[in-house]
């Protein structure tokens, strides 16, 4: 995208059902709770624009995966390109888009353990890397904050 766009995200819900256990009766009639079986709840996200459209939408939830989908929906809304507004619809429309479906998608791209591993002592390890330099420049770093770095102590470590 060429321009930044500004907008504030935020989200309510609204019930026809109480949470609280306190109710307030009218005289005489203590005993008395008149209660709605029929309960339900709406959630609702939207995104107030600065300088783009605003827009709300009707969510179940505002778990990770739902903000997710938020998100994307944003971007579509908000996007000038159209190819980029038809590749995010046929993404939402897509039947395979379910919670489970992109967890296990990532799980079966994220690397194993033993590659991570593999990954982290290559460049922990790296032969290439100007050690002495580095060295060098943390002793002339706390000598510039005025630290009591006391070199001796260090090179008897070594």
């Amino acid at each position: 995208m060429e321009k930044e766009y500004l907008g504030f995200l935020d989200s309510a819900g609204g019930q026809n059902y109480k949470n609280s256990t306190r109710t307030i009766h009218a005289p005489k009639t203590r005993n008395k709770m008149i209660t709605n079986d029929k309960k339900f709840r709406k959630n609702f996200t939207g995104i107030l624009g600065v300088n783009c459209e605003s827009f709300i939408m009707n969510t179940p939830n505002t778990r990770s995966f739902q903000m997710g989908l938020i998100l994307v929906n944003a971007r579509k809304i908000i996007s000038d390109n159209p190819q980029t507004k038809e590749a995010l619809d046929k993404l939402l429309n897509n039947p395979n888009l379910t919670d489970n479906y992109v967890k296990t998608t990532l799980k079966q791209k994220r690397p194993t353990r033993r590659e991570t591993i593999e990954t982290i002592n290559n460049q922990m390890y790296d032969e290439t890397l100007p050690y002495d330099n580095l060295a060098k420049n943390c002793k002339n770093y706390f000598k510039r904050l005025d630290v009591n770095y006391n070199t001796d102590k260090v090179d008897e470590r070594k």
